[in-house]
């Protein structure tokens, strides 16, 4: 049987007979993870936007910041709004009648729950940073993303996306409330033009078992078998060692958090995205 016709009408077999060998159908190694690829500016018009690219898994994010009233309950700080989208296509590859789909990703909700934990909940976003006056006015960052194409580790792509559009981005009153701002606030005043600095790096690795085997950064075929699943993010920095980095978000679905199996992964991919940040 043709080697595509025998992967979509038998994936549990075919994906199989790849860990039984040692082997994975794009012939990497088991420990090793695609290339990720981060271009930032990708939407010109916008403040601040970046493309992440994972295999044929591609994610867009828009970084919109506005200055709005900050909450009652929290008067010095600003806001980090995380929301996902998925494409048409994406929608229809994660079909449960799709091969390599139904199991597996969450919705486009968890995700933006996960990023959410990181960027809006201050694990690596100082939101008392977006304050301009207490009380009166805070920058709220609209980090909005959407899932191009799926094939596989949907929210390592989102974290990545999501961390190069936040980190840099531009915050720049309008002149005439730059004014008012200073004025209000005196010798004080806020600066009208700053920019946004993460708290840390975070490098993001997922991790799962397929039949016995721990996979990193599984393909969508190889993660619709998977027993377990685990999302690592890190905190590293330049020439650190991902076992001493500060773990900032641990998403476990089932066995499969095995963080030293992705230690290799996450040393590179820092690398990638971050070396010429």
């Amino acid at each position: 049987m043709d080697p595509d016709a025998f992967a979509a009408l038998h994936p549990d077999e075919y994906v199989k007979a790849f860990c039984d060998a040692g082997a994975r159908p794009d012939g990497r190694a088991i420990d090793a993870a695609r290339p990720l690829v981060i271009e930032r500016g990708t939407l010109p018009s916008l403040p601040s936007s970046a493309l992440a690219r994972l295999g044929d898994t591609l994610v867009m994010c828009a970084a919109r910041p506005v200055l709005a009233r900050p909450a009652a309950a929290t008067p010095d700080a600003g806001i980090v709004d995380v929301s996902v989208q998925v494409s048409g296509t994406v929608d229809a590859a994660l079909s449960p009648m799709q091969p390599g789909g139904g199991r597996y990703p969450p919705s486009a909700l968890d995700w933006a729950e996960s990023l959410s934990e990181l960027f809006a909940k201050g694990a690596l976003v100082d939101l008392k940073q977006l304050c301009v006056l207490p009380g009166k006015a805070a920058w709220c960052i609209r980090c909005e993303l959407v899932v191009l194409l799926s094939d596989g580790c949907e929210l390592d792509a989102c974290v990545a996306a999501a961390a190069a559009a936040l980190h840099g981005c531009p915050l720049v009153m309008p002149p005439a409330l730059a004014s008012a701002c200073a004025h209000e606030a005196g010798a004080a005043g806020p600066s009208a033009a700053s920019s946004l600095s993460l708290k840390a790096l975070p490098v993001p690795v997922t991790t799962a078992v397929v039949f016995g085997k721990t996979l990193v950064d599984p393909s969508a075929v190889e993660a619709a078998q998977a027993s377990g699943t685990a999302l690592h993010v890190v905190a590293l920095k330049p020439g650190q060692r991902a076992g001493d980095g500060a773990v900032l978000l641990l998403r476990a679905d089932g066995p499969g958090a095995d963080a030293a199996a992705a230690d290799a992964a996450l040393e590179l991919r820092w690398g990638q995205m971050w070396g010429k940040a």
